[in-house]
């Protein structure tokens, strides 16, 4: 599918979104103290970033270059026809194929990350592959965090911490993952949760280094599911994590932070999500394995519209820090329910 189709798919979604604005929040639950309303005023918005976390796919290294060849020539028609700033577009494959990914998607621009990196940097580590390898490489991003490691291999927010300290000191840019599962979105703690894993996950991150760091919002009842959050579910938990980001590192260093959706992102789904004020980009996941179904997202990433912005985050958030350090952002006092899941879980449900 050309980019010039693929626009003319746009406008119809766009119009649409313009037309439900900010709609009334269709989750019915109580809102956190966290959540930030919506916003009254519009400024300018960046070009979306569009990330595609392949997991662990393709089979072999010829389907991986089909797929970043695909992937490249698509945004090279894009760019050729785009009307404005394109998006800019992240892959991540797995380790074997990052250096295939790189050379095969340079001619584009395709920038390439890693899909998780160790906690530590040498020594007797079997089966670990450290921060420093994968930025040897050219890899220029890596996912931490993400909830497929968090569910099947048990990382704790520790964990997370330690590899993105340990990303960010090799030189790589972190995305990183944060996200409720079923039962704590039902009991109304999606802020709270995202509050803690942020605090925990950026404990020791300086306000000079979040420049390296963005957010994926992954509602864990959406990954792989085929449910997405309605777009006003996702902006206002993206304005909640804004608002906890605020707290901590102040609003000028929160406003520049990239907070990504992610959760069965469809060309459907982008095509509004993207509308939304804190929606800055997605992390896809079934779908960038289809080089067409991918490139209809990153096309709607360079839809022009504008970017609202929530009155005074930090007068919304519940726990107010001083700024600066994510160590002075704490975790919620009320006790949360643990995650429901738990990998044998997921495992045995087929």
């Amino acid at each position: 599918m050309s980019a010039t189709s693929v626009r003319r798919r746009i406008m119809l979604p766009f119009l649409a979104a313009l037309t439900l604005g900010f709609a009334e929040e269709v989750n019915t639950t109580s809102p956190s103290p966290h959540t930030v309303p919506f916003a009254q005023h519009a400024v300018a918005r960046s070009p979306a970033v569009i990330a595609g976390n392949w997991k662990l796919n393709p089979s072999s290294a010829e389907e991986a270059i089909a797929l970043v060849s695909g992937v490249a020539t698509a945004h090279l028609e894009l760019r050729a026809t785009a009307q404005g700033p394109v998006p800019k577009v992240i892959i991540f494959p797995p380790y074997p194929f990052i250096h295939l990914a790189i050379e095969h998607g340079a001619r584009a621009g395709i920038i390439v990350g890693a899909q998780d990196v160790s906690a530590e940097t040498t020594g007797a580590y079997t089966g670990e592959v450290s921060a420093q390898m994968v930025r040897s490489l050219g890899a220029e991003y890596a996912l931490v965090g993400h909830s497929d490691r968090r569910l099947l291999h048990g990382e704790v927010d520790e964990t997370v911490n330690r590899k993105v300290r340990a990303a960010l000191a090799a030189g790589l840019h972190v995305i990183l993952c944060v996200g409720e599962d079923a039962s704590q979105f039902a009991a109304g703690l999606q802020a709270d949760v995202t509050s803690r894993q942020l605090a925990r996950g950026l404990r020791g991150v300086a306000a000079g280094q979040l420049k390296n760091v963005s957010v994926a919002y992954e509602p864990r009842w959406a990954i792989g599911t085929g449910k997405a959050a309605t777009p006003q579910q996702a902006q206002r938990a993206h304005a909640s994590i804004r608002a906890a980001l605020t707290a901590t590192y102040g609003e000028s260093e929160s406003a520049r932070v990239i907070i990504m959706y992610g959760g069965s992102v469809t060309p459907d789904t982008a095509s509004v999500l993207l509308t939304m004020a804190d929606v800055d980009g997605v992390l896809v996941g079934g779908a960038s394995l289809d080089a067409g179904k991918f490139a209809g997202i990153a096309a709607y990433g360079e839809v022009p519209h504008t970017k609202a912005t929530a009155p005074s985050p930090v007068q919304e958030c519940s726990h107010v820090a001083p700024a600066g350090s994510a160590a002075a952002l704490p975790a919620p006092e009320k006790e949360l329910p643990e995650s429901s899941g738990s990998a044998w879980d997921l495992m045995s449900s087929g």
